[in-house]
Order: structure tokens, then C-alpha cells, then sequence
């Protein structure tokens, strides 16, 4: 980086170029004469011994584009190191034996490899930054559980080796489980230190080149981690003779989208001789900050900025209260903050400028969502995860089963675990239903009417689901009992097990009335996992949810509230970094029974009940830390039911039994209870807030993928919803956990 840039109190030569400075000769001439002298090591040998090995397998492979169908392969992992637990870098290939469709893929630039077999037949998925922005991950099928998982293990240990990956993950890592139950933990501080990040690191900011040379305007582009006070924008750029104007923009919201907030508009108008600083909000400019074209520098002396056919220097940077610009290494102007640049998400050049380089700088680490790397932490299986910033996670099973990380690896089919695994069970049941129709002849049969749902389906009705057709997720269940009748069924059922209602699909009832003319009922199978992985189990107490406090504080104590499965508000004692599970459950009184809870950052808890209600409960500190009051809020309308709530930075963020996202407006510190519901998206399957000014969710399904990891984009104070989603990774996941990322 020049210079001037990192040196704002230095006097610059303005007849020069950034190509003739001093300091970058001498590095060119350093470079130069290193390389002269290591011209006379090049007969020697590596100080250290290499080997490379390789292994080979029979598979079909579909590459996800358009309607390909899976083909025979050849797969091939070749990896190279000093020693097979040293592995330096690698390559899976994949060679069609039907034509001659190949892929290479560096172990280096997969960011995940997950299970997602389906029916019995043995799959992984291979992500990387560039197929994750597509949503088309590489598709593998095996002959075998047991080839897969010999794969996968290899796969998964090459790819941490490649990374230097040994350790467990920190406290700030963020927590997600695929829909067959794999854990994975994406590491910030890990990523910083094996260079995963787009951006190098200066001192203590990391720095990313954004390509923009020679690209014609508008240039917009986004500013991964925001504009928060310590970040900076550094561009180099020309103006041609026929260039009177340009102007930069700090812009809020949707990337591209019209009529944008824009936190900071710096305009150069050379045909006036004046720069213009602004600020657009609510579609419309404020007042008018005039700047003269002239920099001034320590001494006195001044010179004219912004000349035509020169390269120019334009840094800006945030601070608490206000922005800095710079021109050509001199301070030019200041701008005191009209909308806070947390909320900033791109920037906006425009005008005939001739963009040469664009550096941008952050405090926090850099990494666009679809480059962040998922680490399988083993065998182990679960339901959903939370963490905290203290390095404390607990996970779910179906059964409700309470586990606690280890900070262990593997287990199961994983090579080389760790010694802290442990044998890990779970039990889930399979529902599928039986669906009938009245008939004035024969009374209620399976012959229904053309445009009937299957009578035999899924809970929805849109797919056939018989007795017969469901399979096990894998060899690793059991079943463990025969098919049965469900006589406890949401909305209860008569003697025989069944559900009235008017027509498909309808709201359904235990008893049948006059005018009921089709009926359902639900067949329930149990079946049971055994396993192992980096868990450990936490007492017999079966719970729903489970909540661990986002922020770190000076107390030692970790907050961890949950719901047992029978509706009780509890508070775990004890819980520390050193003892995660803690020591005993400490139940909360109240009049209703709950689904969900969530602690946000104020130390206020969010209750979802078994209702579809919302509770708050407030008066929670470390001298009462079970609080003291409730506090039930209204919902939106009498037809919504809520089901899932997350609390954090950014708000408190809501999901209906019908999948639509909410988020509480007007939540301030003397009315924490809020005044009104804003409805913010569909679709939307879990959602996770934290100590960020953002929100992680689930997709039900984006683009016609299921299951995608996205990030919610654009939130600020006069948006608090957002704009759009920003894809990660997907599809195949079912829940994921932010609470322990902290910026």
C-alpha cells in the first residue's frame, strides 16, 4: 500500500507517479537482486523430504448444470506433504468414463464437504466459493455407506491439513447442522490465520484489493463487512480531459438498487472549482457541505486537487463521529456523520474516471459468505447447535437430548479422532399420513376425487409417502418399532385416530361434524442412532430449545436459558468455558407453557409459547439472573402464530408457523417490549442473531434450492428489515448459529 496512505502527515511529491515513488523502487530492486542470488540454490534439494499419494474409486458424479445426469467416474484424491498427517496441498479430480467431462478442484478451494445421502444411497456434496454463488455443489455417489465414509474422512482431514487446521474452533465461530445432522463450524480467527480471507493483513486491519482497473463506470461494489469507524476506502484514479465531474458514494441497502441511502456522496465539480459532501436519506438530499478545490498541507502551502491526466490518491475513512478524506496523502475534508456508516453495504462510482485500484480496509476480517470454510466436526448428530462468545456450545438431538461440545474432532467413520468423543444415541420418528375422502355410497374410502392429494402422504399432502417408501436416513438407524397409530396429534383426534375437516387442506379437528367430508390420520415410526463424536451429554433433562448468551462480559458465569419439553422455562447454573455443561436447572415460573427462547444482548429473554404468543422477561442480571417480571406482547394480527424467535445487535427477529419472518420495531432501552411487528420475508426455515449488526437464516428454499445459509442484507435504521438475502452456502441445512461472532 503507498506510502501516503499509511502516512497521512507526509508531504507528497505531486509530479511523481505511484510507479516512480522511491519506496516502491526499492522494493523492486530488493526483489530483483533476491532473486539473483536465488538462482544459486536452485540444483540444491528441499530441506525437507515430499511424497505424494494418491487413492482411486469407482463413483457417478453430477456437476449441477442444467439437466446433466449423474455419469461413471473415476475419482481421484492426490495429496502431497511430508508425511500423510502433513498434508501441504492436494487435488480431487474426477474423470468421466463415458466422455471426457472432467473437474479439478484443489483441496485449498473447497469450502465444505458434506453428507446428503438420500434413500439409502450414499452422496456428498463438494462446495466451493464459486459453485456456492450458483448454488451448485459437486453431487458424488457412492456403492457404499462404507466407501463414503472412507472418502469423506480423507477428504475432511486434507482439506484442515491443507488449512493448518488442528486445534478447536474459537469462541467466535459460527455453528451450522446440515439436514443430516452434520455439524460444521466456520472459524473467523482460523481464517485470518491461514490467509482465507480475500484481504491481507496490515497491523491490525485486513485489507482487500477489489478489482475494478480499467472498468468502465458505474462501478458498484460490495463492502463485505460494512463501513463501521475504522474502516477505510483507499482509490487510485485518473481523470481524462473531457472529465469535469465524478463523484463517490457510500450507499446503503440492496447492491444496485435505485434511490439508495447513501451515508457519504463526495462530488468533485471542476468545471465550479468546489467539491460537494452530502447525504441522501428517505429520497432526499440534505444540506449542501462546499469544499474548495485546494488541498492544504502542515507548512502553509496549497495546491489545486483533483488535476486532469494525473493519477490521484482518494482515501476515506471512518471514524467515530465523522468521515476523512484524503487527496493524495494530504487531509482534504471532513464530514460529520448524518447516517451512521455501520449500516453502508457498497460503494458508487460514477462520472468519466478511469478507476485504476480500489483497496478497502476493515477492521474485522474479510471474507464474502460463499468463500467462508466449513469444518466438519465429526460424526457426531444433532438436531441444532447454539454457541457463545465464551467458547461454550450446546447441541439438540431429536429426542431432545442435550449435548455439550468438547472442543473435540471425529468420531464415527472419522479417522485419527480426537480423545475427547463419545458415544452419541438419538431417536426421531417418521410421520407419514393417511388421507380420506367421504363417499354418500360407501362412506369414507381411499378413492378420492382427481384433484385430491395422495392417500397416503406427507403432512402437506404434495407428495406420496406410503408405509413401503420411507427409507432410513442411513445403515447407522435402526428401526425400532412397527408402524402405529398417533393418537396425540396436534389438534387432537377421535377414538380411531382420525381428523375431520371440510375439504383438503382445511383445519382440522378430533371430532367430525355435519359438514366434514374428508378425514386424515397420522402413522407414527421410531427408529434409533448410534454413533459417536465431540459431544458429551448433559443430564437427562429433554428440551426443545436452548438459548446461550451473545455477549462477552467480565462475569465467568455463561446465561444459558432453555425450554424442557414440556413447556418450562429453565436457567442452566454453573456454565463456564471450563464447565460447559454446568450443574443443575434452575426452573422459571410463569402462567404459560413455551416453544422457543432467545437472550438478546440487553440481557432481556424472548419466549416464544406453546401458543404462537410472545414473552418477555425482563430483570435479568448476575445478582438476579432469573429475572422478575413477564411482560406478554401482542401479536400482529389473530391469524399469525409465531414459532422460533432470535434477539441480538441487530433486533429481534421473529419466524411464524408459516415460515414469514418478523422483526420487533420500536425496541429502545426505556420501552424494551417494542411498539409493533414489520413483516420482512417468506420462506424462511431458522434465523440466528448475535453480537452483530446482522441476521443469519435458513432459507426454505432460494432459487428452487432448498435449505440455503444466507445472510440477511441491508439492514439500518431506516430499513430494519433489510433488503435481501446474500447467499453462503446451500443447499442441505437446516439451522445455524451466530450467536458466538463477534465483529
Amino acid at each position: 500500500m503507498p506510502a501516503p496512505w499509511q502516512d497521512t502527515n507526509r508531504k507528497v511529491n505531486r509530479q511523481k507517479t505511484v510507479e516512480e515513488e522511491p519506496w516502491r523502487q526499492h522494493i523492486l530492486a530488493n526483489l530483483v537482486n533476491n532473486n539473483y542470488h536465488a538462482k544459486s540454490f536452485e540444483s540444491y534439494e528441499d530441506a525437507i523430504e515430499r511424497s505424494s499419494w494418491s487413492k482411486k474409486g469407482l463413483v457417478t458424479f453430477n456437476l449441477g448444470e442444467g439437466f446433466r445426469k449423474f455419469e461413471q467416474a473415476q475419482l481421484e484424491l492426490e495429496q502431497c506433504g511430508s508425511t500423510e498427517n502433513s498434508v501441504d496441498f492436494g487435488t480431487l479430480s474426477i474423470f468421466s468414463t463415458k466422455s471426457s467431462l472432467k473437474e479439478h478442484v484443489s483441496l485449498s478451494d473447497i469450502t465444505c464437504v458434506s453428507i446428503c445421502t438420500q434413500k439409502l444411497v450414499p452422496q456428498l456434496y463438494v462446495f466451493t466459493s464459486k459453485r456456492s454463488k450458483v448454488l451448485r455443489p459437486i453431487q458424488i455417489k457412492f456403492s457404499s455407506e462404507a466407501d463414503l465414509g472412507d472418502w469423506h474422512s480423507d477428504l475432511v482431514t486434507g482439506m484442515n491439513c491443507v488449512r493448518n487446521i488442528k486445534s478447536r474452533p474459537s469462541a467466535r465461530s459460527v455453528f451450522s447442522v446440515s439436514n443430516h445432522g452434520e455439524v460444521f463450524a466456520f472459524d473467523p480467527l482460523a481464517a485470518a490465520q491461514a490467509g482465507d480471507e480475500e484481504a491481507s493483513i496490515v497491523g491490525h486491519f485486513f485489507s482487500q484489493e477489489i478489482d475494478v482497473s480499467d472498468h468502465a463506470t458505474p462501478i458498484i461494489e460490495t463492502l463485505t463487512n460494512g463501513f463501521e469507524p475504522g474502516s477505510s476506502l483507499y482509490l487510485e484514479l485518473r481523470m481524462p480531459d473531457h472529465c469535469d465531474s465524478f463523484s463517490v458514494n457510500l450507499q446503503l441497502g440492496k447492491v444496485g438498487a435505485h434511490g439508495s441511502d447513501i451515508s457519504l456522496h463526495f462530488n468533485p465539480r471542476l468545471s465550479r472549482n468546489l467539491v460537494v459532501l452530502n447525504s441522501h436519506e428517505a429520497g432526499v438530499w440534505g444540506a449542501e457541505d462546499v469544499q474548495p478545490l485546494i488541498v492544504m498541507h502542515d507548512d502553509g502551502s496549497a495546491v489545486r486537487a483533483f488535476t486532469k491526466n494525473k493519477l490521484i490518491q482518494l482515501a476515506i475513512k471512518a471514524l467515530d463521529s465523522k468521515y476523512e478524506i484524503f487527496v493524495d496523502g494530504a487531509k482534504f475534508a471532513s464530514f460529520k456523520y448524518r447516517i451512521r456508516p455501520e449500516y453502508v453495504t457498497n460503494f458508487r462510482v460514477e462520472g468519466d474516471v478511469q478507476m485504476k485500484k480500489v483497496i478497502y480496509s476493515s477492521k474485522s476480517l474479510i471474507i464474502p459468505p460463499t468463500d467462508m470454510y466449513w469444518r466438519s466436526l465429526g460424526a457426531g448428530h444433532l438436531l441444532q447447535v447454539e454457541s457463545g462468545p465464551k467458547g461454550v456450545a450446546w447441541g439438540l438431538a431429536y429426542d431432545g437430548g442435550v449435548w455439550c461440545y468438547t472442543g473435540g474432532w471425529g468420531g464415527g467413520h472419522f479417522k485419527n479422532s480426537s480423545s475427547n468423543v463419545h458415544t452419541m444415541t438419538d431417536k426421531k420418528y417418521f410421520y407419514i399420513y393417511e388421507n380420506q375422502r367421504w363417499n354418500p355410497l360407501t362412506g369414507f374410502s381411499n378413492h378420492g376425487l382427481p384433484t385430491d392429494r395422495y392417500m397416503w402422504s406427507d403432512k402437506s399432502g404434495k407428495y406420496s409417502a406410503t408405509k413401503e417408501s420411507v427409507k432410513l436416513p442411513s445403515t447407522a438407524w435402526q428401526w425400532t418399532g412397527d408402524w402405529t397409530i398417533d393418537y396425540h396429534t396436534p389438534g387432537g383426534v377421535d377414538k380411531d385416530g382420525w381428523q375431520h375437516a371440510t375439504d383438503f387442506p382445511a383445519s382440522y379437528h378430533g371430532e367430525k361434524t355435519f359438514t366434514d367430508y374428508v378425514r386424515r390420520r397420522r402413522w407414527a415410526r421410531r427408529c434409533q442412532l448410534t454413533t459417536s463424536g465431540p459431544w458429551k451429554s448433559v443430564g437427562s433433562t429433554k428440551l426443545i430449545d436452548v438459548s446461550i448468551e451473545p455477549v462477552v462480559s467480565e462475569k465467568s458465569q455463561v446465561f444459558v436459558w432453555a425450554v424442557a419439553t414440556n413447556g418450562e422455562a429453565l436457567l442452566r447454573q454453573g456454565v463456564t468455558r471450563d464447565n460447559p455443561e454446568g450443574s443443575a436447572w434452575t426452573h422459571v415460573r410463569s402462567d404459560a407453557l413455551f416453544q422457543s427462547v432467545s437472550m438478546g444482548t440487553d440481557n432481556k429473554v424472548w419466549f416464544v409459547s406453546s401458543q404462537g404468543g410472545i414473552f418477555l422477561r425482563q430483570g435479568v442480571s448476575e445478582t438476579s439472573p432469573s429475572g422478575h417480571i413477564w411482560i406478554q406482547l401482542q401479536n400482529p394480527d389473530k391469524t399469525t402464530a409465531f414459532r422460533a424467535v432470535s434477539a441480538g445487535r441487530s433486533g429481534v427477529w421473529c419466524l411464524d408457523t408459516g415460515g414469514k419472518l418478523w422483526i420487533r420495531q420500536g425496541v429502545q432501552a426505556g420501552f424494551p417490549e417494542g411498539t409493533s411487528w414489520l413483516h420482512v420475508a417468506d420462506g424462511v426455515k431458522n434465523i440466528s442473531a448475535g453480537d452483530r449488526e446482522d441476521l443469519w437464516a435458513v432459507l426454505e428454499s432460494y432459487k428452487g434450492v432448498g435449505g440455503v445459509v444466507a445472510r440477511r442484507r441491508g439492514i439500518s435504521p431506516g430499513n430494519p428489515g433489510g433488503e435481501d438475502w446474500e447467499v453462503c452456502i446451500g443447499g442441505g441445512w437446516k439451522h445455524i448459529s451466530i450467536r458466538g461472532w463477534k465483529k
